[in-house]
């Protein structure tokens, strides 16, 4: 798959914005996944036999599913579920020990700079460069 041609001017939506427009996000544990469309008909992530191990612990053992323009997502389950253990493979922060992450129709694994290209994420405790100060 080659590279994806641009549909014009990318937008950060807030959540308030959903409704009528014609981009789409989720909200995955209190996490913003910001997500630009291809096409109308391809999944916005498609998750397909998703694993991930620490040693012999399995963080998330065979997790599929996939989202569609119009579905909202959201993650719900007690701490240690494997929440933002997905959540950090599906913005490719973390490589699943197997399955397939794609992202607007391109494979997460295969062409990452491309499929991120098509994320925004906000994680619920962002990252912060200690060398960066307030004035």
């Amino acid at each position: 798959m080659g590279p994806i041609p641009s549909r014009g001017p990318r937008r950060s939506l807030a959540l308030t914005d959903l409704p009528s427009s014609g981009f789409r996000c989720r909200l995955l544990q209190a996490t913003a996944l910001y997500l630009y469309l291809p096409t109308p008909m391809e999944a916005l992530i498609e998750i397909q036999h998703l694993f991930r191990y620490y040693d012999d612990f399995g963080a998330v053992q065979d997790l599929s599913f996939a989202v569609h323009r119009g579905e909202v997502l959201g993650f719900l389950g007690p701490n240690g579920a494997g929440k933002s253990t997905t959540m950090r493979m599906i913005t490719g922060n973390l490589a699943p020990s197997s399955g397939s992450i794609h992202i607007c129709g391109v494979d997460l694994l295969e062409q990452p700079v491309t499929a991120k290209g098509f994320l925004g994420y906000l994680p619920e405790h962002p990252p912060l460069y200690p060398d960066l100060t307030v004035d």
